[in-house]
């Protein structure tokens, strides 16, 4: 390998999701290169087609590739050379790759839409994707768990493209069918975009009538939608970080364990698609309204009951009943959620969110977010990618 390695990057940099990947990409090389970059010609600079030819790729002569299973990746793995190939089509691959983690995004997806007190669920996939056959499944597993069934529609990617109106109006057809207040998840915001577009047509509400959480958190999709749409982040720029170190030691014939790099969902961002509590019981409904909106603040179950016109005992089998958890726990949640959103966006201490939030022990609040995320604080901001 030369004394400057040369990275071909066969990446789209369109989205969110791929920039925040190649800025994570980026951020290894500026610690630990440098490294020359190469590009894929942009689509003004190719006439007629922007694939790259093997004999394009090999006058560049890389030391290393990174590139989207949607290119032709059977040419690209004959020339030899360490090669990660970012999944898109397929997760069956001999070579290092990297991958959705699909059950924690489909778990999470449910568990926000459950927050909200719903009790029907769809799901709405895109083609025989792995990333969309997985979150849905695992979407299904976590509502089933909490005592409910999930509809299911799968979108036709031909259709969406060359008889956009007709697979829209199916999508309309299949919507209005089911009972409301929906609480639906799809498998990315794309598809969002089209369920959006399919309740405009059938005159349903969003989010009085139906609530949409979709994945990747791409910001130009979900905040041009109308109304912005709730959605999973996922850290593509740490998953762009150790797919670059993963590179580096495959260039460098370091030996190594793991061969795949996950992309890990980090948190829900809450926009006005799921902006609502769609619980019927005015009780449940006037407490958890009220918990949200004072989650920074020491409130106890106590305080809760100035705001309902039942017992204690009463509300308790009520929250079991429309949301699966007793009142403490959701306090304790809306809580942590929180912490979750001031450490992701925030460059505070933890000290200093402790303080904010009515804490004088920062050991406590430390013990009391790691008991409901099962992370510390601050591994937590790595992990999410946070200040």
């Amino acid at each position: 390998m030369t004394a400057l390695p040369k990275i071909l990057l066969m990446i789209e940099s369109s989205r969110t999701c791929e920039r925040e990947f190649l800025r994570g990409i980026a951020r290894f090389a500026r610690l630990h290169g440098p490294w020359t970059f190469y590009h894929k010609p942009k689509f003004y600079l190719k006439s007629t087609r922007r694939t790259m030819s093997v004999s394009q790729i090999k006058n560049f002569d890389p030391d290393g590739i990174i590139v989207s299973d949607t290119e032709k990746i059977d040419d690209i793995l004959s020339l030899g050379c360490p090669v990660i190939i970012h999944t898109f089509k397929s997760d069956q691959y001999d070579v290092p790759t990297v991958l959705g983690d699909t059950a924690q995004a489909g778990q999470m997806g449910a568990e926000h839409l459950l927050s909200l007190g719903c009790d029907h669920f769809a799901y709405c996939g895109i083609g025989d994707y792995y990333w969309s056959r997985g979150r849905f499944e695992s979407f299904q597993k976590t509502v089933e768990r909490a005592g409910f069934s999930t509809s299911y529609y799968e979108l036709n990617p031909r259709w969406i493209r060359d008889r956009r109106q007709k697979e829209l109006r199916l999508l309309a057809d299949w919507l209005t069918s089911l009972p409301t207040p929906l609480g639906l998840m799809t498998c990315a915001d794309d598809c969002s975009q089209h369920v959006v577009e399919a309740c405009k047509a059938s005159n349903m509400h969003i989010p009085e009538q139906i609530s949409i959480i979709g994945v990747d958190n791409d910001d130009m999709i979900c905040e041009l939608s109308n109304p912005p749409l709730s959605s999973i982040a996922l850290n593509f720029e740490i998953a762009g970080y150790h797919t670059a170190e993963l590179l580096d030691s495959l260039m460098n014939h370091r030996q190594v364990g793991e061969t795949s790099v996950k992309v890990l969902p980090s948190h829900v961002e809450v926009r006005a698609s799921t902006d609502i509590l769609a619980v019927n019981d005015p009780d449940v409904a006037a407490a958890l309204k009220f918990i949200r909106e004072n989650s920074n603040k020491l409130i106890q179950t106590a305080d809760v009951m100035n705001v309902v016109a039942c017992s204690q005992r009463t509300l308790h089998n009520k929250f079991l009943k429309n949301i699966g958890r007793s009142v403490h726990h959701e306090i304790k949640r809306s809580r942590v959620e929180r912490i979750a959103k001031m450490l992701r966006e925030t460059d505070l201490t933890v000290t200093q969110i402790a303080r904010q939030l009515g804490y004088f022990n920062v050991n406590h609040i430390s013990r009391y977010f790691e008991q409901e995320m099962g992370i510390k604080p601050l591994a937590y901001r790595k992990k999410a990618g946070g200040s």
